[in-house]
């Protein structure tokens, strides 16, 4: 009866070992069919493999193939299976489908299958905890377009108002402020908001941000007769000084020389007409140069006839 016992229990290891081994033998093959439908890009026949499998081990399955079932799903351009697959993945790991990365991918799938809202709160939730500053300019450009997209541009200013308050960065200020400006200032039409948050931009520096808001608060005084503050605004501007390689020196140096032609003040005038039309060709601005040139010539002649 021992060794009858005996016997009996060898067996049941030899079964289980032989189970092992065709398991074993079983996931090779997974992972070699797996390996092969990758190497042809073959997402249709990854996503056959992977999805009853995984649906099947529940939060038992891997993190790993979970990732990989998804990206077959995007490879197919099927989003809704793409994000369904991150409910599996909240139940195998619930702290990696709440990283940054994840949160922006899950928003993205989301704004494929048209739905924006929650897009939104996807993005949202990168930014309440926001610590990798490339994801968090990722998730404010979506917020942003899907706003814009809606045109909800009450809301757009709101989000970057909150964003201007709640933030400790100069640079988060200056560009939420920018933004809230040139909204206010064009689709809102609301002048005098615009002017508040331009002057909020301007810190003194040389930023491509601070240089607009000048121009745009010059532009502003300009338009109701303030040309003097016009004036004293864009100079301050050249005294920074704008660099001399960007659009920003054509258009300051422009708006001085047409500021101070209507002041008749014709030297003034022609030294930044000059400065405009000795400046290398700026794409888009090249008129710009054209007229400075043909005005700069017009008012050397008429100086020249006063002596």
């Amino acid at each position: 009866a021992v060794v009858k016992a005996k016997s009996t229990d060898q067996n049941k290891e030899y079964q289980k070992l032989a189970t092992q081994q065709v398991e074993q033998i079983d996931q090779y093959l997974f992972r070699v069919r797996i390996q092969n439908y990758l190497d042809k890009q073959d997402w249709k026949n990854v996503s056959k493999e992977l999805k009853p499998l995984l649906e099947k081990q529940g939060a038992e399955a891997s993190v790993d193939w979970v990732i990989l079932w998804r990206q077959a799903e995007i490879g197919q351009q099927n989003w809704k299976e793409a994000l369904a697959t991150w409910d599996l993945q909240r139940k195998v790991n619930p702290e990696s489908s709440e990283t940054p990365e994840a949160l922006i991918q899950q928003g993205s799938l989301k704004e494929q299958i048209g739905d924006n809202s929650g897009a939104l709160v996807s993005y949202r939730k990168v930014l309440e905890n926001a610590a990798d500053p490339a994801s968090e300019a990722q998730a404010v450009s979506r917020v942003s377009s899907i706003l814009q997209q809606q045109r909800n541009y009450t809301e757009l200013v709101e989000f970057y108002s909150q964003r201007y308050e709640r933030s400790k960065d100069p640079q988060i200020k200056k560009n939420a402020a920018s933004e809230i400006a040139t909204y206010y200032a064009t689709v809102l039409e609301n002048p005098e908001s615009a002017r508040i948050w331009w002057e909020k931009v301007d810190q003194g520096g040389a930023s491509q941000e601070e240089i607009a808001a000048v121009y745009e608060l010059a532009k502003m005084d300009g338009a109701v007769g303030k040309t003097d503050s016009a004036i004293q605004r864009l100079r301050s501007l050249v005294a920074r000084p704008v660099p001399k390689n960007t659009q920003w020196f054509v258009l300051v140096h422009y708006q001085l020389a047409a500021l101070y032609h209507t002041l008749e003040q014709f030297p003034d005038a022609l030294q930044h007409y000059q400065e405009v039309a000795a400046h290398p060709e700026v794409k888009g601005l090249e008129q710009y140069r054209d007229l400075s040139n043909k005005t700069a010539l017009q008012i050397e002649a008429y100086l020249a006839q006063l002596q």
